[in-house]
């Protein structure tokens, strides 16, 4: 190496290498969790620094979480150490304003998770994936220094082609709304065709064979397909105005789509609401409309259990249980961390309302 390199080259503080140093070894078992440090002394005969330095090193870990110090009593590690115990989950940045009710219950049942054992779960928003934003950053370097036991990633092809996906040494797991092939990790998904399916089969059930359907664009986007080709195998009756797509966020809008779909003498009598942030305004549109809910029009609607939607009128939930998919992710995380060979898709498959209330 010339002189000019070596000017060039990075010098790592010597507490940095210290630090990398034991908590690798913490990471590697040498240490389990709750074990004992070597003393401060000891550390300053292994690596040859000063004291101020060591204590320095003791320092950084002691905020990252890997080990806790007991006065004279020594230093040890901590009996839940991040590279164990600590779950990030992740939305994109986009997705932090405006979040529908899926990711909102997402959200809220991850924090369960947290609450009902040892587990920490931290929320990170606005994630790019890339190291361009402060928030990404602070999460990749948490992730680099093994702060993190795993990663569950909101829609995670989203973050294709970023370090948060290609990096090796991270273990994750997506949570999709759709199958997706060859993402790079394992995925869980909430069926929306099996939804579909155990919807229509509902109305069916009742006795309802001419059926409207309230639909969001992005799951239209998704599954619009699949629904109108259900809607044929089941045999039941519609028409193309009856396929209502509209915004998740404007009710008044979603009100008045209802309000047209009543209108008149040839009118559903079955309505399918296949996006649970419809159902308050769909529930306007019936009222406003007059219509006898269930005698004129039996309604179903999709629902993130265990948050119902809020309705004035009876309504057959039909979705899923949003507890299972926070669970399902994070032992899939598990399972990889423990050397398992983790399933590349989890199907989550939809139940019905009363289902998932045995369920609780």
């Amino acid at each position: 190496m010339t002189e000019a390199e070596q000017t060039s080259s990075p010098v790592i503080p010597k507490q940095a290498l210290v630090s990398e140093h034991l908590r690798r070894e913490i990471i590697e078992g040498r240490f389990p969790p709750g074990g004992r440090l070597p003393t401060q002394v000891q550390l300053v005969d292994q690596f040859r620094v000063s004291g101020v330095t060591i204590q320095r090193a003791l320092d950084r870990l002691v905020r990252e979480g890997f080990i806790c110090t007991h006065g004279r009593n020594g230093t040890f590690v901590a009996t839940h150490p991040p590279h164990l115990y600590s779950y990030g989950v992740v939305f994109r940045d986009e997705q932090s304003v405006g979040r529908s009710r899926y990711h909102q219950m997402i959200e809220a049942q991850a924090l369960r998770l947290q609450r009902s054992g040892d587990r920490k779960i931290t929320i990170f928003n606005r994630i790019t994936g890339h190291d361009d934003t402060e928030a990404s950053r602070q999460l990749l370097a948490m992730v680099r220094s093994h702060q993190m036991a795993g990663l569950v990633l909101i829609d995670g092809d989203t973050f294709r082609d970023t370090p948060l996906l290609d990096e090796s040494g991270i273990y994750r797991c997506a949570i999709m709304s759709r199958k997706v092939d060859a993402l790079g990790c394992p995925i869980v998904f909430p069926d929306m065709t099996g939804m579909i399916d155990l919807a229509l089969d509902t109305l069916i059930a009742r006795g309802r064979k001419q059926v409207a359907t309230l639909i969001t664009v992005g799951v239209y986007a998704e599954v619009g397909d699949y629904l109108r080709a259900a809607i044929r195998n089941h045999g039941i009756t519609t028409h193309d105005r009856w396929l209502q797509i509209v915004p998740h966020d404007v009710p008044d809008a979603v009100r008045n789509n209802v309000l047209m779909l009543m209108n008149g003498q040839d009118r559903p009598d079955g309505l399918f609401i296949v996006d649970d942030n419809l159902a308050e305004g769909a529930s306007s549109g019936l009222v406003m409309a007059g219509v006898n809910v269930p005698r004129d029009v039996e309604v179903v609607a999709h629902c993130n259990f265990p948050w119902l939607a809020p309705s004035v009128l009876p309504m057959q939930r039909v979705g899923f249980d949003t507890r299972q998919i926070m669970e399902t992710a994070v032992n899939v995380i598990d399972m990889q961390r423990q050397g398992h060979r983790a399933p590349k898709v989890t199907r989550i498959g939809a139940v019905i309302e009363e289902a998932a209330k045995a369920a609780l």
